[in-house]
């Protein structure tokens, strides 16, 4: 509170914080969503691993025949586990599609978009999702893009200290607490 001569000068500061921090919250909790939709592209595409920490189901023989006629997919060499790569249509409209704050809520949904060759890409998750439900490795109420426990408890850390930063920021002080 150094930079203020008053108790009013601080008071007006909060004022303005309140004003602001729901705009700059936003921005910070689209960024932290972002970088999580972006670990859950990593542990799908390269790490082939589900939200319960399993190994996806293997490919079918002539789908790794074929991946290892073209080099494998960009995003790493394995051949052995679905990692839901082909072409990299799909999980290059992996992104925030929707962020709301009301009031101490986050709604985040993050999600695919846009359009394969044949159809929405959304459509080509659901049936990718349909054949981890039928294989076993993916449970009836999750997704190939759910994130896991590890991933939400990050975003949390990144939004509290987010928040923390902001609050600092708008008000001029420098008290943000150490965040691991």
């Amino acid at each position: 509170m150094t930079q203020y001569k008053t108790i009013e000068q601080f008071k007006l500061a909060v004022v303005n914080m309140r004003l602001m921090l729901p705009t700059v919250m936003q921005i910070g909790a689209r960024n932290s969503c972002a970088k999580m939709a972006t670990e859950i592209k990593k542990r799908v595409t390269v790490d082939a691993v589900s939200v319960h920490g399993d190994s996806f189901s293997p490919y079918s023989k002539r789908h790794i025949t074929e991946k290892i006629k073209s080099g494998a997919s960009p995003l790493g060499k394995k051949v052995d586990k679905k990692n839901f790569y082909y072409k990299g249509y799909l999980w290059a409209t992996f992104a925030v599609q929707k962020l709301e704050l009301n009031g101490d809520k986050i709604h985040i949904g993050v999600d695919f978009s846009g359009n394969n060759e044949t159809m929405p890409n959304v459509e080509v998750a659901d049936w990718q999702n349909a054949y981890e439900h039928d294989a076993g490795t993916l449970a009836k109420e999750h997704s190939i893009s759910d994130p896991n426990g590890h991933e939400v408890e990050q975003l949390m850390k990144e939004i509290e200290a987010e928040l923390y930063k902001n609050i600092n920021k708008l008000l001029g002080t420098a008290t943000t607490p150490s965040i691991p």
